[in-house]
């Protein structure tokens, strides 16, 4: 956990010429968030996808596997947009029609955070899926 934006800031430094994608939860962004402030001062263009469901969900998977109950787990967030917003970044927030969220958010360059909300408890299976799908969405936009 947290390890998902300093990887993509990395990458985009490795190969400047290519779109970065990082895909965290809301515990990994709690965890290196601010790495995004680094991003926009050193112009490092990465774009953030953040899935929102107001937990750290590994931990509470784990106390649910071990012990049959979660504890500790929940999370209070910040206000994404604001965040962006206070750092410099650019900010989407996808709901509804998600294709053309994603186009609008990765059509420029420099720091975006781009907030997908989920609705809490969400199946590993359901954030899997739904990670997939704009994982396919993004490899579409991007060979456009």
């Amino acid at each position: 956990m947290g390890f998902a934006l300093p990887a993509a800031i990395g990458a985009r430094l490795a190969r400047p010429g290519s779109r970065v994608v990082a895909l965290l939860g809301d515990g990994g962004f709690a965890m290196s968030g601010l790495e995004l402030l680094t991003a926009v001062r050193e112009s490092i263009s990465v774009t953030a996808i953040v899935f929102n469901d107001g937990q750290y969900g590994l931990i509470r998977k784990a106390q649910m596997g071990a012990s049959g109950h979660a504890h500790g787990i929940q999370l209070l967030n910040p206000d994404f947009r604001r965040m962006a917003e206070a750092i410099g970044a650019r900010y989407t927030r996808l709901e509804g029609d998600a294709e053309s969220g994603l186009r609008e958010a990765m059509g420029g360059e420099g720091v975006c955070v781009i907030e997908v909300p989920l609705e809490e408890p969400v199946p590993d299976r359901d954030i899997r899926a739904r990670a997939g799908a704009l994982v396919s969405r993004l490899k579409g936009l991007l060979s456009d």
